[in-house]
């Protein structure tokens, strides 16, 4: 006998560890009470009564042997969700989707972890159905906002904690870990799991016509489609696309990193990044926070504990030589996407390098802040903050301008607009006039302001030559 002959005997009851959710999201609020009385009364938990303590500790039982169960089910249902027949957790007799979008606020134990793991590895699979994942696209949005919000409680929860045990009455002053740092392992398994059900399930975007014309109404080609409102399909995926862009802006790479194969299959995908405008608002954010994380960190500041992010990168990954392997990895990734950032939106690329550039100039043209100096002959080192942030641009602009359209440089370029029809036609090719327009200026600008800089710091002027070598290929 098969398991699927008996799954429906062993289904309900792994459904019904997961309801015992509730029992654990009581005890903690209960505790979390007796906690708050602790501080209020002055006391610690060390210094409870024998009353005090036998309910204390009860609940802190319940707490531990309720969270491993439901982690423990989890780890079942993981395997369940990457291997057994997708109809155990997509059947509406037992509703494990909703249970484990719920779960996605409960962080004891990593219950918020192995939940979306479990959601990572339905996606995984590729098989959900047009119905199904345009329900996962309008659900998730609200699901992540509720576990952020729980997010906030749980920072709460932790500071009483501490409180009652150390006996320190300022909720502030706590040795505790940040709450980036706490929640990194989510983060970084969010990301990862929302990019997977959009990058799994790409030609379901190119599938519904209507969510395709909606995306695009305000082209002027089309005047008879320019007054109506996109439907509710399109105004959910422009939500979700902008909940994957705004954890772009972790500060950790690990997080980062985990979306570069969704915007990569994106962006290859004509239909997606060159027939509608799904992207155009969002290309702007995407290109930046990609490249932020292209400028190398400096580990002696992490260990000194002297960058902003000391712990969080600390958590991130174990040491320098795991987090220079994760850099080669990350930069090899991202070329593809640069490259077709530049040849998708030549003038939105174009214009984010000339910006950032002009900023390096402003910013560190003359070696500031002047961190790392040999104390010999005074020049700045490899290592100082102005040689790694030109460093980091060096190789984003080498890939966005190789990928460059010859006609955004040149009307002798072959344009994108042929085999449209004609009235089409005519209106990408005047678009292409002006982003051609546009390009050209930038690059023109983004030129002069390279050749015009002579710093005089030995490493910044090999970074110079680094950026002019780039512009070799837009000659």
């Amino acid at each position: 006998m098969g398991l699927n002959e008996v799954s429906h005997q062993f289904l309900p009851l792994l459904f019904r560890s997961l309801e015992h959710i509730a029992t654990l999201t009581q005890a903690r609020t209960s505790i979390h009470q007796m906690r708050l009385f602790l501080m209020q009364n002055q006391q610690r938990v060390s210094t409870m009564t024998p009353e005090q303590s036998y309910a204390y500790w009860a609940e802190e039982a319940k707490i531990k042997g309720t969270s491993l169960v439901i982690a423990d089910t989890l780890l079942c249902v993981l395997i369940f969700c990457r291997s057994m027949p997708i109809e155990w957790i997509m059947s509406s007799q037992h509703d494990f989707v909703s249970a484990l979008f719920h779960l996605m606020r409960e962080s004891t134990e990593n219950i918020n972890v192995l939940a979306v793991g479990c959601l990572e590895q339905l996606a995984l699979r590729g098989k959900l159905s047009y119905a199904t994942w345009l329900q996962w696209i309008s659900d998730l949005p609200q699901a992540v906002q509720q576990a952020n919000q729980h997010m906030t409680q749980e920072t709460e929860y932790l500071q009483v904690q501490e409180a009652a045990n150390t006996g320190n009455q300022s909720l502030d002053n706590t040795n505790l870990p940040a709450p980036l740092t706490r929640q990194l392992d989510f983060h970084r398994s969010l990301s990862r799991m929302l990019a997977t059900v959009v990058s799994s399930h790409i030609g379901l975007i190119t599938q519904d016509k209507n969510l395709l014309k909606a995306i695009f109404l305000s082209t002027d080609y089309n005047s008879n489609n320019s007054n109506k409102k996109p439907n509710k399909n399109a105004t959910d995926f422009a939500a979700y696309l902008r909940l994957l862009v705004d954890m772009l802006h972790h500060p950790s790479g690990r997080v980062v990193g985990e979306q570069i194969n969704l915007w990569v299959g994106m962006l290859r995908d004509p239909q997606i990044s060159k027939s509608t405008l799904a992207l155009d608002p969002l290309v702007t954010d995407i290109l930046n926070c990609f490249t932020n994380h292209m400028v190398k960190l400096e580990w002696d500041d992490i260990y000194d504990d002297t960058h902003p992010h000391s712990e969080l990168f600390q958590a991130s990954w174990e040491d320098e030589d795991e987090y220079e392997t994760w850099s080669h990895e990350y930069r090899a990734k991202a070329s593809q996407l640069f490259k077709y950032i530049g040849n998708c939106y030549p003038h939105i690329a174009s214009s984010i390098l000339l910006t950032r550039i002009s900023n390096l100039f402003a910013q560190h043209g003359n070696g500031e802040p002047l961190d790392h100096v040999c104390p010999t002959n005074k020049q700045l080192l490899a290592k100082s903050l102005a040689s790694r942030q030109f460093e980091g641009i060096v190789h984003p602009m080498d890939n966005i301008l190789g990928g460059l359209p010859p006609w955004s440089l040149n009307a002798q370029g072959k344009s994108s607009s042929a085999g449209s029809c004609k009235k089409q036609q005519q209106y990408q090719q005047q678009q292409e006039v002006n982003i051609r327009a546009q390009t050209q200026s930038s690059l023109s600008q983004l030129a002069s302001g390279i050749v015009s800089w002579n710093p005089s710091y030995l490493w910044l002027r090999f970074r110079r030559a680094q950026i002019l070598e780039c512009l070799k290929v837009c000659t």
